[in-house]
């Protein structure tokens, strides 16, 4: 037996019967009549949703049950399957740019080299070899609006830990839970 409202993750996708008789229902948000399962709603009563005359099972179809405290109520649904991270959410970070002066087609055979330079034919480059080019020291220059700027589509990205699919039902006869009495 069991107490009315207890759920149960069970291996099953089917309400399981007892005796002949079905006493479990999915938790899959359903809205029931008040007046058709009277001893379920004195237990559970609009936590999961409805109005007047229906109540609402929980739905915890792709949910997992979590234990109450702080930042989760009883009967609260929190967290998402999916998350767009902000730029405040990704770590600072930044990108080298590395450059080198250019004064002859020489220099210039064999790059990029490993991970150095830009993926460019020697053609591409502009080069200068005029006598008394002056080099100037980058360091800390913004080179372009372009460069360093954000990139990505701000897509979302799916915020699942691994689990273990079962199927949650809910006893809606059996045992009524009755509150303990409180101490004066």
């Amino acid at each position: 037996m069991a107490y009315v409202g207890e759920i149960r993750a069970l291996p099953y996708d089917f309400s399981p019967v007892t005796d002949g008789w079905f006493w479990w229902m999915p938790c899959n948000g359903r809205l029931l009549l008040l007046q058709d399962y009277q001893m379920l709603f004195a237990v559970i009563g609009y936590r999961y949703g409805g109005a007047k005359e229906t109540f609402a099972l929980p739905d915890l179809r792709g949910r997992l049950v979590a234990g109450t405290g702080p930042g989760a109520a009883l009967g609260q649904k929190v967290g998402q399957m999916e998350v767009t991270l902000t730029d405040a959410q990704i770590p600072t970070h930044s990108h080298d740019l590395q450059a080198f002066h250019v004064t002859s087609a020489s220099q210039m055979q064999n790059e990029p080299a490993g991970t150095a330079g830009i993926a460019r034919t020697f053609n591409q480059f502009d080069y200068n070899n005029t006598a008394g080019v002056t080099t100037v020291p980058m360091a800390g220059t913004i080179l372009s609006p372009a460069f360093g700027s954000g990139t990505g589509g701000a897509n979302p990205h799916t915020n699942m830990q691994p689990v273990l699919a079962f199927d949650y039902f809910i006893c809606f006869s059996g045992d009524f839970p009755v509150r303990p009495q409180k101490a004066d």
